[in-house]
C-alpha cells in the first residue's frame, strides 16, 4: 500500500500498489492547472479520499475533471468521467515511490523552453485525440 497526500495533509489517497510508472502531458490545460508540467501516476477507478468534504472538482470538459484540495490547493488528479479513472499528480506521493518515467503525452505541444532527456514513449495531440474519440464513442 502507498499513502499520498496533499500539501496541508488534510487529504490522503491510498493505492494498493506502488505505481511503476509515471507520465507527463504538455498540452496547454495542464501547463495552465500546473504552472510547469503534469507529471501523474495511473491511480485506477473508484479511489476514496480521506475528508472528501475538502476535495474540490473542476469540470474540465465534457469528459474530464480535475480535483484539488479546498484547503491548501493542492492539485491531485485528473480524472475520466466516463470511467471514473484517475491520474494522480506524481507529487503527492514524496520519495515513497520511485517510479520510471514511460511517457509522454502531448510532445507536440511542449514548449522548447525546458525538455527531458529519458527515452519515453512519445504521443502526439493527433494520437491523444484519436485516443480519445475511441474511449468517448464506446
Amino acid at each position: 500500500m502507498t499513502t499520498g497526500s496533499c500539501l496541508c495533509g488534510e487529504i490522503k489517497i491510498t493505492l494498493t500498489d506502488k505505481p511503476k510508472t509515471f507520465g507527463a502531458c504538455h498540452c496547454l490545460s495542464c501547463r495552465k492547472w500546473t504552472g510547469g508540467v503534469f507529471m501523474s501516476v495511473n491511480g485506477g477507478k473508484d479511489l476514496e479520499f480521506s475528508n472528501e468534504s475538502l476535495v474540490g472538482r473542476y469540470s474540465s470538459s465534457e469528459w474530464a475533471e480535475r480535483g484539488f484540495c479546498k484547503q491548501c490547493g493542492s492539485n491531485l488528479f485528473f480524472k475520466m468521467k466516463k470511467s471514473n479513472h484517475y491520474f494522480l499528480m506524481l507529487g503527492l506521493f514524496g520519495d515513497d515511490i520511485s517510479p520510471q518515467f514511460e511517457e509522454q503525452q502531448y510532445i507536440d505541444e511542449k514548449p522548447n523552453s525546458y525538455c527531458f532527456s529519458n527515452q519515453t514513449k512519445n504521443t502526439t495531440k493527433e494520437e491523444m485525440e484519436k485516443m480519445l474519440k475511441d474511449y468517448l464513442s464506446k
